[in-house]
C-alpha cells in the first residue's frame, strides 16, 4: 500500500541529510522504485533537489539535465520560487525527457507539473 507519509518521510530525510551526502535520495529512489515501478532505486529516472538560494537555480536545473530523468521531485525552499525553477526547466533542453515534476515548498508539496 502507498502512503503520503513513507513518501513525505523520504523526502524530509533528504532534505535534512547533509549537503555532501551523496546517498541522501536513495531511500527516495528506491521509493519510486519498490511502490511505483519507476527507476532502478538509483537516481536516472526519477532526480530529486533541494534549491535553498535562488542562484543554484541554474546550476541545480544543470545537475538535473545530466541525468536525462523522466521524474523529478524538487523541493524550493526560502525566496527560491517554483516559477523560476520551472521557467529554467523548460529553458533546458535535455529536460524535454521529463514527463512529471513534483514541487514542494520545503516538505510541503505544491504543485505537480505534467509535461506532454
Amino acid at each position: 500500500m502507498i502512503t503520503t507519509d513513507d513518501f513525505i518521510g523520504h523526502v524530509r530525510s533528504g532534505i535534512n541529510a547533509p549537503r555532501n551526502n551523496s546517498a541522501k535520495w536513495n531511500p527516495l529512489y528506491k521509493w519510486f522504485r519498490d511502490e511505483l515501478g519507476i527507476g532502478d532505486g538509483k537516481v536516472g529516472t526519477v532526480v530529486a533537489k533541494v534549491i535553498v538560494d535562488p542562484r543554484q537555480v541554474g546550476n541545480r536545473v544543470d545537475e538535473m539535465a545530466g541525468k536525462f530523468p523522466n521524474y523529478a521531485v524538487i523541493s524550493v525552499i526560502g525566496e527560491v520560487t517554483i516559477e523560476k525553477t520551472l521557467l529554467r526547466i523548460f529553458e533546458q533542453p535535455a529536460l524535454a525527457s521529463l514527463k512529471a515534476v513534483l514541487f514542494l515548498q520545503n516538505d510541503v508539496p505544491d504543485r505537480v507539473v505534467v509535461f506532454e
